[in-house]
């Protein structure tokens, strides 16, 4: 296209050249045509495509802007006018490789980023490290990564401890330090050092497989911008096509100037009419948007979410795992039983949870009793938004919050507390044996984000299934407008149905018992890309990061903006000059500023939402 458009370019010049020295006429229109037919064959034969839809009954598609320009260059042709058909087309041609510049380069971003994959890794079998492919690594198998490595798959760390560096996935400048447990996702690059790591996906499964099936759907749902551009194109074209008809073959007999003259009027406001700028721009600025959010890893499934989510009124937050780092520390015990056996009990009952709390009391027991493994001899059953129930041949052990000691009837259970943290309590069959409180911290930059969100004039709540306590001293910290203590994951449902229809409510939540909350909201947000419970959620934030939420949020609120601004640009200049032309105050060259001037223009402003 680059080289069609600098052979037009120059052979335009060169034919008003010839016209301005008044060479050879055929020699200027030859010129004239050449650079036509180079740059524009494409364009009537597109046009030519959509008008065969007449034979077919499609007459929705019978008129679109390649129609709108065959039409404008052939009258141009018809009067004589030569030189305004090529400039037209080579102009609507340059407009149309810029759109397909900032498209290409949006895509190329989005694909340097699933193309930093390794398609191999360090298998460790037996002793011995053998280099294969990454899809041939099932889940568990141990994979060893050198400094320079970028790693293959998601993965646990089981030894070692060194930096890597995130950016690629994050957009987290900083490297960062990961030991024995810590989870790394594929993408990241190994600073230095050596670790030896477990496979907890396969490749299919990894952050940037992820990653690239989302961006592959993401212009699958359109947003309601472009569903009202799409409506008023299939309107819009036939109405100024038979406008320009009226005013071709009605009003030479009502006003002066014959048929000439307003011939070439309605060529004028045809060309002005073309709906290139917002068929262009419009998914142009969505599509920049979700770009500029995948390199900030923040993932988002649509062009619809996008607009959605910057029409948000109000946010609801989970607590645990979501505000707070969801890693509790063991603060205080009151118990009949020994600390140690408190803490072998409660660790034995929960050690098949994946909840914050489960494992906070595994780590503490590791701590106290590093000799002593948890044996795996209860039959455990989580009762969700509860704790969980453990049993064996000869003990049933139950471990959770003060609902379930309640609804399971525990004798002598009696308990009020002041403490400010998450209690645990425990029942050894069927008898209350004690509690212990764990504490939370906040995650680093939850309060600026609250205080973002606010100034934004956004109303903010958070459900907890946490005690009241706990969860009130949280909402005090933080900000936060409201909150709901001691919750199951259906009460929360209920709350967050009961906040839908008062404006668009985006909900926040770490993948942990929040599916249903996710998928319900106008908007899911899941902090947490390892949760298959993110495949409910419409916006996924890949590592932890709070902060990535206000990032997500201005990135939303920038396209919707950028999207109106277009829309307002365009439809506002073209029914101006529109008007100008009809009237005979507008020539051709006001029509290509029209039609090429201002889509480029849009363009241009469209790229704006890709900036990070």
């Amino acid at each position: 296209m680059l080289k069609r458009i600098v052979i037009s370019l120059f052979l335009l010049i060169f034919g008003f050249v010839l016209s301005y020295f008044n060479f050879n006429e055929l020699y200027s229109k030859s010129s004239f045509l050449i650079a036509f037919i180079l740059c524009g064959y494409s364009v009537v034969f597109a046009g030519l495509k959509s008008l065969a839809n007449i034979f077919k009954g499609r007459f929705s598609k019978i008129f679109d802007e390649n129609v709108l320009m065959s039409i404008a260059c052939f009258g141009a042709f018809a009067l004589g006018e030569w030189a305004e058909a090529a400039a037209i087309m080579v102009f609507y041609m340059i407009g149309e490789y810029f759109n397909d510049l900032a498209i290409t380069r949006s895509k190329d971003a989005i694909k340097e980023l699933v193309a930093l994959r390794p398609r191999t890794a360090l298998l460790l079998k037996g002793g011995i490290c053998q280099e294969v492919l990454a899809s041939e690594v099932k889940i568990g198998d141990e994979i060893e990564l050198r400094a320079g490595m970028r790693v293959a798959l998601d993965s646990e760390v089981i030894s070692g401890k060194a930096f890597v560096d995130t950016s690629t996935i994050t957009g987290e400048s900083l490297p960062r330090e990961v030991k024995t447990g810590d989870i790394l996702l594929a993408g990241f690059v190994l600073k230095d050092g050596t670790l030896r790591v477990k496979a907890s996906a396969c490749e299919s499964q990894s952050a940037l497989a992820r990653i690239s099936k989302l961006i592959e759907h993401a212009s699958a749902n359109k947003s309601p911008h472009e569903r009202f551009i799409s409506r008023f194109a299939h309107v819009y074209t036939p109405v100024v096509v038979i406008l320009a008809g009226l005013i071709a073959f009605i009003l030479p007999f009502i006003f002066a100037g014959g048929f000439e003259v307003w011939a070439n009027r309605a060529l004028i406001f045809l060309v002005i009419s073309c709906p290139c700028a917002l068929v262009i721009s419009v998914p142009l600025a969505f599509f920049a948007g979700i770009g500029a959010a995948s390199k900030a890893g923040i993932l988002i499934r649509s062009s619809a979410v996008l607009s959605t989510l910057a029409r948000s009124k109000s946010f609801i937050f989970d607590k645990t795992g979501t505000l707070t780092k969801g890693v509790f520390s063991l603060n205080s015990i009151c118990s009949e039983l020994s600390d140690k056996d408190f803490i072998a009990h409660a660790a034995h009952a929960t050690s098949s949870s994946n909840h914050p709390v489960a494992k906070s009391l595994g780590a503490a027991h590791a701590k106290m009793q590093p000799d002593c493994k948890l044996c795996g001899k209860y039959e455990c059953n989580e009762l969700s938004g509860l704790g969980v129930r453990a049993t064996s041949s000869s003990d049933e052990l139950l471990a959770g919050n003060a609902k379930l000691m309640k609804d399971c009837s525990i004798s002598d259970f009696e308990y009020s507390c002041e403490h400010e943290g998450s209690i645990i309590h425990l029942a050894l069959n069927g008898r209350y044996k004690g509690h212990a409180l764990l504490g939370d911290e906040l995650k680093s930059g939850a309060k600026e984000m609250i205080e973002g969100l606010k100034n934004a004039g956004i109303n903010t709540l958070m459900l907890t299934g946490d005690n009241e306590i706990a969860a009130k001293a949280v909402a005090k910290e933080l900000g936060i407008d409201r909150f709901y203590a001691g919750l199951l994951p259906e009460q929360k449902l209920e709350l967050l149905e009961r906040e839908l229809g008062g404006g668009v409510v985006a909900f926040v939540g770490d993948g942990i018992n929040d599916a249903a909350a996710l998928a319900r909201a106008d908007v899911g947000i899941a902090i947490n890309a390892q949760d298959v419970a993110a495949s409910a959620a419409d916006v996924v934030i890949i590592n932890s990061d709070i902060r990535a939420l206000s990032k997500a949020f201005d990135i939303a609120k920038r396209s919707r903006g950028i999207a109106w601004e277009n829309i307002t640009f365009a439809l506002g200049s073209k029914i101006v000059i529109m008007v100008l032309g009809a009237v005979g105050l507008a020539g051709i060259w006001a029509a290509v500023f029209a039609d090429v001037g201002v889509s480029l223009l849009c363009v241009l402003n469209a790229i704006r939402a890709g900036r990070k």
